[in-house]
């Protein structure tokens, strides 16, 4: 019999799986290429600025050009086996009862009060009545219904010309944003959708952090990435 998947396998108290193990051992050595390619970085920076010995004839220079590039590449490659490493299920994995216990500290940060005499006082700065603030809600339009219906549009190559020419059909705002849950390595997890979706527009909060797309097909794309690869998120829905 050959040896079980170490999912499957039960783990003993205080051990850790080897996907854990692995994805450890992995962000170790990009830890390492990381503080390599800043060391290079600084010589790079440093000759460039040599007014009096030229860079362009300079063999130094271009060995350590090619080494920074080496491991750069060499990075890239330990972030996608990161990345493709399954999501840990065992329960007394230590390794994730130590992540976990991060992200929980997170969540329990207590918010203190500003002190009362440093609150500023309310002021009527203006006797003028007060102006009318007229409301409204930017996603009121949009529903999930609305969302598959463009997407269904959009899926269609009858339509592209039609979409072509009637730019600004589907508004960025109308977009809503994806809900990532924070992590440690929410970093590596934003350069992959760079990568595999193209640039967003990035902002966190309260745990979680808003990944706002450009487009119906990059809102696909994004959600299909942390999909496949494992990553909590989930989608607004509008109020």
């Amino acid at each position: 019999m050959g040896d079980p998947d170490p999912r499957t396998r039960p783990a003993v108290p205080g051990s850790s799986c080897e996907y854990c193990i692995e994805k450890v051992r992995l962000e170790s050595e990009m830890v390492k290429s990381r503080v390599k390619l800043e060391g290079l970085l600084k010589l790079i920076k440093t000759m460039e600025q040599d007014y009096y010995h030229p860079v362009d004839d300079s063999e130094e220079y271009k060995t350590y050009c090619a080494e920074y590039k080496a491991i750069e590449t060499e990075q890239e490659k330990l972030r996608g086996k990161r990345n493709f490493i399954p999501i840990c299920v065992e329960l007394n994995c230590e390794i994730r009862k130590i992540d976990s216990d991060v992200e929980d500290k997170m969540h329990d940060i207590e918010y203190n009060s500003p002190n009362r005499r440093k609150i500023a006082k309310a002021r009527n700065l203006f006797n003028s009545p007060a102006k009318l603030i007229e409301i409204s809600n930017k996603y009121e339009v949009l529903n999930s219904e609305e969302i598959n219906e463009t997407i269904e549009v959009n899926d269609n190559p009858d339509n592209s010309k039609q979409a072509a020419e009637e730019p600004g059909k589907v508004e960025k705002s109308k977009i809503p944003p994806i809900m990532l849950k924070y992590v440690k390595n929410y970093v590596d997890i934003l350069d992959v959708i760079r990568t595999t979706c193209g640039p967003t527009e990035n902002k966190f909060g309260n745990g979680y952090i808003k990944i706002f797309t450009i487009s119906i097909e990059q809102y696909q794309k994004v959600q299909r990435t942390l999909k496949v690869q494992g990553f909590d998120y989930y989608l607004v829905r509008p109020i």
